[in-house]
This record gives C-alpha cells, structure tokens and sequence, in this order.
C-alpha cells in the first residue's frame, strides 16, 4: 500500500520520533509504502467515533521510507500504523500515527502519543530531543505512559539544555509577571485538532490577556492553524487561518537588537508548527492592532516550558 506522510504533520515532529527514532525533511520522503499490511480489526474498533466516521483504519506491516538522501535506501520499520483515505486533492492514503505492535497497551499508547504532541506545540520539547533522549528509552520499553516522559524530561532533558537567560525590559518583565494569566488563557484556547488532516482545519481562536497595569497596549493569546511563516525585511510574517476562517498574514514588530533571542525563537517556533497549529499573542491597540507580538509569544514559551 502507498501512503503519504505529511512532512509538517505531528506524526513526523512527534511520534516517528518516539517510536523509530526519524524526522522526515525532504519532500521525497512524503511518499512511502506499507508493506506486508495486515488489517487490524481489533484496533480500528478501539478507535473514538470520530476516527472511525472518517474512515481510519490500523494496520500491522513494515513501513518503507526513502532516506534523506535517496541513494542511501530506505527505512523499514515494523509497528502499527494508522491509515486514513485519500483526501479530495490526494490519490494516496494518509498515514495519520504509528503506534506499538500489541493491541493490549494502544489505550495507553495513544494518550502518550497525545501529550507528547501536545508538549512539543508548548515548545516543552524539541523533535531532536525526541530522538535523543526518548526514542532510546521507548525501545527499552521504559516510556509506557506520559509521566514517564515527563519524569525523563525533568530528570535528563532539562539538565542537559543550554542555560540561556533573556534579556527582558521592563515592558517584558510585566509579561513574565502575568504568567498565569497567560498560561490560563493558553489552557482556555488549546485546540487538539487533528492538523494532518487538511480538510479540518479549525480557524483561530483567541482570549483577551489580563495583563498588569503596566503594559501599555492590549494583547490576545491565539491558537491558530500555521499555513507558513517566514522573515522578510526584519519582520516575521506568519500566514494563518484566521477566526473567520479565512487565509491571513500577520506581521510582527521591527526587530530591536537587545531582543533579538525573542524574535528568533518565535520564528524558529512558528516555521517547526508550519501545518499544525500553535500559540501566538497578537497586539489589538492602534496603532499596532494586529502585529504579531513576538517578544510576548517569547515569553509564552518560556512560561509553557514550566506547565505540564
């Protein structure tokens, strides 16, 4: 069976990752095969109502995927794999998840295989440390739900990160001091769409952000479905899919030396979710209304990082 792998999907940030220890990267590589499928009643059946109305289906076999560079041959990996049909534009079938080989545990592989994807749209974990630092752990079976990740997270991953404080003004340092009010209303918007499916996106949605008397301008938290991002004459532009459900490019502020760090991670964050969705503060004052706020998104980040 051919299948398509969607490069900017969470399957190819989280969970090829977690199980064979790979991130695609080249468009090549979005073209790969099933082979030896066996069907899987058992775990199609397990599945939530609305999996199986859009006609998911599990499937035993070994997967076959061109290497980066195509004369070096192919993975072969073994596991279950969940395929969906073709969308409207497609004539191959949708490779959605790969999950463990028994049926007995996808109850609790599926929930890890959700927090782990939801911990990599907070930037509580990068796809490289997927591979690192988890991958070697779940193929010595000691990752069987999501506290163990966490547990490895807390106990390997954050000591091993370089320390790199930001330098924060005095507006900034207002931002950090309303941290739960933004973690609040990050937790208020969190969308869990299933974003590899290209027919659902799910527009922008967003929450006012009780900030403290001090920030000058109004901002909002949004959670939005990334169609590209990029940086052009200093600015981030991002296109998404707006509460209106519409295309729409935003454009942050003018890049400022002593907060430069914010602007490149924002970038950095914004193109890894480019066809997933993720968190993003807008300003909604004049004359700055609709600027995406990077130094804000910034600090989001940094106060996900924390949250579990």
């Amino acid at each position: 069976m051919d299948v398509f792998i969607n490069l900017y999907g969470k399957l190819n940030r989280a969970s090829l990752p977690l199980r064979f220890g790979f991130s695609l990267s080249q468009s090549h590589q979005s073209f790969a095969t099933l082979d030896d499928e066996v069907f899987d009643p058992v775990g199609t059946n397990r599945q939530r109502g609305d999996e199986i109305n859009q006609g998911r289906k599990h499937f035993l076999g070994t997967l076959l995927v061109n290497k980066e560079q195509k004369n070096d041959g192919k993975y072969r990996q073994e596991g279950r794999f969940v395929i969906a049909p073709p969308p409207p534009d497609r004539d191959l079938h949708r490779l959605v998840t790969v999950l463990r080989n028994d049926a007995e545990n996808l109850k609790n592989d599926i929930a890890t295989t959700r927090h782990l994807e939801g911990m990599h749209k907070r930037l509580r974990i990068t796809t490289e440390e997927i591979i690192q630092y988890l991958h070697p752990a779940y193929l010595q079976g000691k990752i069987t739900d999501s506290n163990d990740i966490e547990e490895i997270l807390a106990d390997r991953i954050i000591p091993n990160r370089p320390g790199a404080e930001l330098t924060l003004s005095s507006a900034e340092r207002g931002f950090a001091e309303s941290g739960s009010e933004i973690t609040d209303a990050i937790d208020d918007i969190d969308v869990d769409e299933d974003t590899d499916a290209d027919e659902n996106i799910s527009p922008l949605v967003f929450k006012k952000l009780d900030l403290k008397p001090s920030i000058k301008y109004s901002y909002v938290m949004a959670d939005a479905h990334i169609l590209d991002a990029g940086k052009r004459d200093d600015l981030i532009w991002v296109k998404v899919v707006n509460s209106k459900g519409v295309e729409q490019e935003l454009k942050s502020f003018s890049v400022r030396s002593h907060l430069a760090q914010h602007h490149n991670r924002t970038l950095e964050y914004l193109t890894t979710r480019i066809g997933q969705r993720a968190f993003l503060a807008i300003c909604i004052s004049d004359p700055y209304k609709g600027v995406l706020a990077e130094s804000v998104t910034s600090i989001a980040l940094d106060l996900m990082k924390e949250r579990r």
